[in-house]
């Protein structure tokens, strides 16, 4: 919360590179109360509950996790008040997309100037979305393809035939495998694969197969209402 002896906006920086997050907080601490770093997603939600920061400024990945799925868990959580603002180093439509998606109010580059940084935090505060280096794709909200409209999984709207290709995948198939299955090339199983990958800021296929096992059964609920092909 806003510290009331001063009045200043309180922020608590997430980010795994400590000396990116120490030169961070010397450039806001002129404007704002810095009120920590946290080094890991596992505790982040205890160091939000405990300084209660206005702001939260957290960094897309932690050593090759992405952390959207814990972005949206947090942002859907009416007890947490904060505002997030994303940090990544890569210039990204997708990632900007999903990070939005999973309710984060601004998407910055690293490296972003003092003036980016204080306007992204003010729009934040004012429930103003804000984005530098990188433009928004259309939202997923619409229909994306001839199979209907997007399905949310952890907290992030998924394409339907990308929920067909995780869910054959989490069955064993190989990506051939699973394109046969679809009636897609291997390309067009890659196609899919990669934009995942590339909106959830997991450099590896093992890591996107990791995450979709972590919500295999939101994936099934949600095969349940991709329209079946004609």
């Amino acid at each position: 919360m806003t510290d009331l002896a001063t009045g200043r906006t309180t922020i608590l920086i997430a980010d795994d590179h400590l000396v990116l997050a120490e030169g961070l907080a010397a450039t806001l601490s002129s404007h704002f109360i810095v009120v920590g770093n946290v080094p890991t997603l596992e505790h982040l939600r205890a160091a939000i509950e405990s300084s209660k920061p206005d702001v939260v400024i957290l960094d897309i990945s932690f050593h090759g996790v992405s952390s959207i799925p814990l972005l949206a868990k947090l942002t859907a959580d009416p007890s947490i008040q904060a505002r997030f603002v994303m940090l990544t180093g890569l210039e990204s439509t997708a990632l900007a997309s999903a990070a939005f998606e999973a309710g984060a109010m601004a998407f910055l580059l690293k490296g972003a100037g003092t003036q980016e940084l204080r306007l992204a935090i003010e729009a934040a505060l004012q429930g103003r979305r804000f984005s530098a280096g990188a433009e928004l794709k259309p939202s997923l909200e619409e229909p994306s393809d001839a199979h209907g409209p997007a399905l949310r999984v952890g907290g992030l709207l998924l394409r339907p035939r990308q929920v067909e290709i995780l869910c054959l995948m989490l069955e064993g198939l190989t990506r051939p495998q699973a394109g046969r299955r679809l009636g897609i090339s291997t390309k067009g199983v890659d196609y899919h694969l990669n934009e995942l990958r590339e909106r959830l800021g997991l450099p590896t296929l093992r890591m996107l197969l990791k995450w979709a096992a972590g919500h295999e059964t939101e994936l099934g609920e949600a095969l349940t209402r991709v329209q079946p092909k004609a």
